[in-house]
């Protein structure tokens, strides 16, 4: 940043022509993201001292959410009765659907009866802490939960717990992905959860993140059978694939048969 600042202000303010300042470059360092076992998640949530907070946490973890896409959750975006969550207003302003656990929607139940906000999922919460449980009925705030209140709640957890890794709101979501491809979740399907608009970006972000072994690949299926994927997406892409592992078998299998005749 200093080093930044300085050279802004020598090749743009106040001009100079200094070779020393065109061959200086910051060095790029990638860093890989921390990612937590799924006992180390069920631990954050254990810590939390409010139920607000173990709510919100529980939620960004088993949905992938982004901090913002979280805060900004309408009670309107969950749809119990196809078990979906509508994220509005993503990165980029992209909605997206994503598939609603049955834990999840009954700790945002159990949640929301602590507020019954006719708006927000997770109101801001006053100093007196009014906002939530007011005994005179439904919250009023006028803005979801701050920013401020999730990044102290998860910088508290943290220290307490001391995994001896740096550890955010976002590490989550790196989470979320991860669990599911260790899982055997399609890259794919992920992809669509996470709200990435490109299989590259994804890839790129998977290479480094994820520790298991994976390949991607991609397929087309016909409308017909969209519904269906989404409803039971395991089944769907398991059967899927066990066709398509048959075929690229047996097309190996001939290669071989060819490449052994042909020497």
């Amino acid at each position: 940043m200093a080093f930044s600042g300085v050279k802004f202000f020598y090749t743009r303010t106040c001009r100079r022509e200094w070779q020393t300042l065109a061959q200086m470059k910051i060095q790029n360092v990638k860093s890989l993201p921390e990612v937590l076992t799924i006992e180390q998640v069920h631990q954050i949530i254990d810590c939390c001292k409010t139920q607000r907070m173990a709510a919100f946490f529980w939620t960004v973890y088993s949905l992938g959410l982004r901090l913002e896409e979280a805060l900004n959750l309408h009670v309107g975006d969950i749809d119990s009765k196809r078990m979906m969550v509508h994220v509005h207003r993503g990165k980029g302003a992209k909605d997206r659907y994503i598939p609603l656990p049955e834990s999840t929607l009954k700790v945002l139940r159990e949640f929301w009866l602590t507020h019954k906000h006719r708006t927000f999922v997770f109101p801001a919460d006053g100093r007196d802490h009014r906002g939530v449980s007011h005994p005179k009925g439904p919250s009023q705030a006028k803005t979801p939960m701050s920013v401020t209140a999730v990044q102290g709640a998860i910088r508290q957890i943290t220290r307490k717990i001391d995994f001896g890794k740096k550890i955010s709101t976002h590490t989550l979501r790196h989470c979320f992905a991860t669990h599911l491809l260790e899982a055997g979740v399609p890259l794919r399907l992920i992809q669509q959860y996470l709200g990435h608009s490109s299989l590259q970006t994804l890839q790129k972000q998977t290479d480094r993140l994820l520790p298991v072994q994976h390949s991607l690949v991609t397929f087309t299926v016909p409308d017909e059978l969209c519904s269906l994927l989404r409803a039971c997406p395991k089944e769907g892409y398991d059967a899927i694939f066990e066709a398509g592992s048959a075929t690229i078998q047996k097309l190996l299998a001939d290669h071989a048969t060819k490449f052994l005749d042909s020497g």
